[in-house]
């Protein structure tokens, strides 16, 4: 089978979620039964909106590789509820969503796992509590050193990264996040290491437009990464 993704071992694609309110029926109108009554229960509009017209993303480009129309895409919950596509997975493409804020980002690689972690910067958001839980001595002590607003940032640069990580191996936080460590190098550049894993992987940051940070991680060595934005419903993918 041909790899529609060239030269580059992940494509990420972007979508603002906040559309006009005349536009949402236009997303609904993909989604399921099932998923139509979970965005029914979400109390907050902006919630619903956000939902819907996420979810109607990942359809519209999983049905753009596999040459279905959006509503025709059937979706599964995987292992840890993770989104599953069979029809897609005998393709050999794999795929991995996010969303924070006004953002969704989808990322497709072809035979390696991949994970996609995007969060809104916060000024000083609640992380006391996950800095104890979930981040290293050296990942604390590295925290310590920083003020505000870098600290934020940066808190956020290393959940990503962990986040990622774990999502492409289908974990989640069912994994002590504790045990995938992400170093700074001097330059700025983060580095994953992964002693307790023999598989080799890439880790991209800086990958999310201003006022969000984002961290992608494939199960391939020196891969390469191309974004994309999806501006309007149903543009050509």
């Amino acid at each position: 089978m041909v790899n529609e993704q060239g030269s580059k071992s992940v494509i990420v694609w972007f979508r603002n979620l906040a559309v006009p309110s005349d536009e949402i029926s236009q997303f609904a109108e993909s989604l399921s039964a099932a998923e139509m009554e979970k965005a029914d229960r979400l109390r907050l509009e902006r919630d619903r909106r956000r939902y819907i017209v996420g979810r109607a993303t990942l359809r519209e480009l999983i049905g753009q590789k596999l040459g279905l129309q959006a509503h025709k895409v059937f979706i599964e919950s995987g292992v840890r509820g993770k989104p599953f596509v069979r029809d897609l997975s005998l393709t050999g493409t794999v795929f991995n969503v996010s969303h924070s804020g006004e953002l969704v980002a989808v990322a497709f690689s072809q035979s390696c796992r991949v994970g996609i972690d995007i969060e809104e910067i916060r000024q000083e958001p609640e992380y006391n509590g996950i800095l104890a839980n979930f981040f290293s001595e050296a990942e604390n002590c590295y925290l310590e050193k920083l003020v505000e607003p870098e600290r934020s940032k940066s808190f956020l640069e290393i959940w990503t990264a962990k986040e990622a990580y774990l999502k492409a191996l289908g974990e989640g936080l069912y994994l002590d996040p504790k045990t995938v460590p992400v170093a700074f190098q001097p330059e700025g550049k983060r580095t994953l290491s992964i002693d307790r894993f023999d598989e080799e992987w890439s880790l991209f940051g800086d990958i999310c437009p201003t006022g969000y940070v984002g961290s992608v991680a494939v199960e391939q060595p020196n891969a390469a990464i191309e974004t994309r934005w999806i501006e309007e419903p149903n543009a050509s993918l």
